[in-house]
């Protein structure tokens, strides 16, 4: 499997998890206004589960936007260079980028270690579940990250 397919590949799973995600929320915020407005009732973990899945969009939609190249930038010193320094520049965003999330999972560890000792107020479960994302978001970052670097410095394989 050439690492475009398996770019593409990568961008349909995080694509119908935010789809689910996405749906999931949209399913649950009308639940909770047709129990409280018809029933005079609501679902006690409709926030804790509501706020676990914004941040598992968050950094799934993050890790999609990244392989795509769809986030946010600021391209004005990128149009002034010429084909080969932005092909450098771009390597060397991906480069630090990979540096910064593999700093963010081992720094997400210890948050993690921190918040296990707490529970949350709905669920018999550790409240560290709502950190999750942070860890699992760096390493797909990085592995976003190191898929966009190895596409850009191996053209010859792309081209197969």
């Amino acid at each position: 499997m050439s690492a475009i397919n398996f770019r593409q590949g990568m961008q349909t799973v995080l694509n119908t998890l935010l789809t689910l995600g996405v749906g999931t929320l949209i399913t649950l915020a009308i639940v909770q206004v047709l129990l409280r407005y018809a029933f005079g009732s609501s679902l006690h973990w409709a926030e804790e589960v509501s706020v676990v899945l914004l941040f598992w969009l968050t950094w799934v939609g993050t890790v999609r936007l990244w392989l795509s190249g769809d986030h946010v930038r600021v391209d004005l010193i990128m149009k002034l260079l010429s084909e080969a320094a932005q092909q450098r520049l771009k390597n060397t965003i991906d480069l630090i980028a990979i540096v910064f999330s593999l700093a963010l999972f081992l720094a997400s560890l210890e948050g993690l270690d921190a918040y296990a000792v707490l529970g949350m107020d709905s669920f018999d479960i550790s409240a560290s579940i709502k950190y999750y994302p942070v860890s699992l978001g760096a390493l797909g970052l990085l592995l976003a990250a190191a898929i966009n670097l190895w596409i850009r410095t191996h053209p010859q394989e792309v081209a197969l």
